[in-house]
């Protein structure tokens, strides 16, 4: 089923049940669909064609998922920009997706100015007569970027004008653009950040994203009566995946504009959801660690994702134990999410392991100098195939042979092993990756950013470990000769060049490396973290 007759079934058998609630607002089924085809209409009107790509940078707001389902109906490709991007990191995805349209808001200006950024990146746009037709040489397939509100900015196409784009559109049109589109018709392309310095555009099917959400949706075994709350941001699979799960039946999505903890618990206790979908450390941590926090008022959660080491997931299920407590295993590549824990295993299990892979999806571990397939509790690359894998890195058939075996399998780059109850663990990566508060950072990203520092000779980052975020980023600085700086320099050269959750919250300064024959030890690195002696204590700083 595509996305798009996903949102037609549920408005036909729920009309007036809540689909998506905020704070202050929220959307029924029937509603969403309308405003849906209200925003299709205009997008067909504006120019997007079938197979075309549309961003939308945003904080989570109604009107992106409103968006979301609209640019299916279209025909077209929803590209969901991470609103942390900044500078050139947020030019070169807009350039390399080939976005024709742009979606974004001024309703976030005091917290971050989306028009201004874009600007920033692009002068013309001050300049523009044609607002509708624009013409950008580092950008050249974006035609309009439309605000979410009747703004008038120069460059910028506000809501009004939008809205009448669609006046001559028909629901036929639609209903021909859905239908021509197809199962295998990209729905979603999500930049996910690899082991390069530069993100890729994953393509997801409607086949693969859309049925995945069903398997998530058996797996937590949601009804029309449950209310899922889930305070990630729309960029983000791992709430549009939910959401959708939520969608397949007829039940309640809660959400906010962005996580903040203290509207977050006042929410839960408002709205009392049977599903909590924190999955990130951070996130849980600071919902239970609150001043606030109470126990009671969360009687009505039967159920808690949370992705998290098996002592943390042992200390939650300790504070709501009333709920079941299941952990997953997922990746952009497979839409999402391979497996989650259930209720049929003991919180032991649920604590160490992700559960089992959703039916149709398949898990091996196999040696990653051999590639052959480890046994039982055998840890080695975690590899999958299935109908949920992605169809590959748009522009790119390079890195998706890279990551595809011949036979059909997803090189994951994560370490991890199988029970004998078919229980997949993970382990660990075997990419030179961080996760930071649940967002994939490539080291080699902040590496090659610092290097363009005049004062640095060497630049070398690993994930430090972080009680809230899990870790984040640790810069080695070898300065080059006869140069000088600190920590704040450093820091403050990298802000507002990449997001702020890619900028290193420790510096550390060295005059020599650990390596081996070729290459530097970046686990001795991390090994010196603990051991501030073995640095020039002059030039040792910290930021926690």
């Amino acid at each position: 089923m595509r996305l798009d007759e996903l949102l037609d079934v549920a408005a036909a058998k729920w009309p007036l049940k809540r689909a998506l609630v905020f704070p202050d607002s929220e959307l029924t089924f029937s509603s969403l669909q309308a405003s849906a085809k209200r925003r299709a209409r205009s997008l067909v009107g504006g120019g997007v064609r079938a197979g075309d790509h549309v961003g939308i940078l945003s904080l989570n707001l109604p009107e992106y998922i409103e968006f979301i389902f609209a640019i299916s109906m279209a025909g077209a490709t929803a590209v969901p920009l991470n609103a942390r991007y900044r500078g050139a990191e947020l030019k070169r995805v807009i350039a390399d997706s080939d976005i024709r349209m742009l979606l974004t808001t001024s309703q976030f200006d005091d917290r971050v100015d989306f028009c201004a950024q874009l600007t920033d990146c692009y002068p013309e746009l001050n300049e523009s007569l044609e607002p509708q037709a624009l013409r950008i040489a580092e950008a050249p397939l974006l035609k309009s970027i439309v605000l979410f509100e009747a703004t008038h900015k120069p460059g910028f196409i506000s809501s009004i004008d939008f809205d009448q784009w669609g006046g001559d559109v028909t629901d036929e049109t639609l209903t021909e653009r859905s239908v021509s589109a197809g199962l295998e018709s990209i729905c979603l392309m999500i930049y996910t950040s690899g082991t390069t310095s530069v993100p890729k555009g994953c393509r997801l099917s409607h086949r693969a994203f859309v049925r995945n959400a069903a398997a998530e949706k058996e797996r937590f075994a949601i009804t029309e009566d449950d209310c899922l709350w889930d305070p990630l941001p729309f960029f983000h699979i791992s709430s549009l995946l939910p959401m959708v799960a939520s969608m397949w039946a007829g039940a309640e999505y809660v959400t906010d504009t962005h996580f903040d903890v203290d509207r977050a618990l006042e929410q839960i206790y408002r709205v009392e959801p049977t599903i909590l979908f924190p999955a990130f450390p951070a996130i849980m941590g600071d919902l239970l660690a609150h001043e606030d926090f109470q126990a009671d008022k969360m009687a009505s959660v039967r159920l808690v994702n949370n992705v998290a080491p098996a002592s943390r997931l042992l200390e939650n299920m300790a504070k709501l134990p009333q709920a079941v407590h299941v952990s997953a295993y997922g990746l952009t590549e497979i839409s999402g999410v391979a497996c989650h824990g259930s209720a049929v295993e003991t919180d032991l299990e649920r604590a160490h392991t992700c559960g089992r892979t959703f039916d149709g999806i398949d898990a091996r571990i196999m040696c990653p100098d051999t590639q052959s397939e480890r046994g039982t509790d055998e840890e080695g690359e975690i590899q999958l195939r299935g109908y949920a894998l992605f169809t590959d890195y748009y522009k790119d058939p390079e890195k998706t042979r890279a990551v595809m075996t011949e036979d059909g399998w997803l090189r994951t780059g994560d370490i991890g092993a199988l029970n004998a109850q078919g229980c997949l663990s993970f382990r660990g990566r075997l990419k030179d990756m961080l996760k930071v508060g649940g967002e994939n950072v490539a080291a080699l990203e902040i590496e090659e950013l610092l290097l363009t520092h005049p004062a640095v000779k060497m630049a070398q980052v690993v994930g430090a470990p972080h009680d809230r975020l899990g870790e984040v980023p640790a810069a080695f600085i070898e300065l080059a000769d006869c140069k000088d700086c600190g920590e704040e320099d450093i820091i403050l050269f990298c802000q507002n060049k990449i997001a702020s959750f890619k900028v290193p919250r420790i510096v550390r300064f060295v005059d020599e490396w650990p390596a081996s024959a070729t290459k530097i030890q970046k686990f001795k690195l991390i090994e010196m973290l603990s051991s501030p002696d073995q640095f020039d204590a002059s030039r040792e700083t910290a930021d926690e």
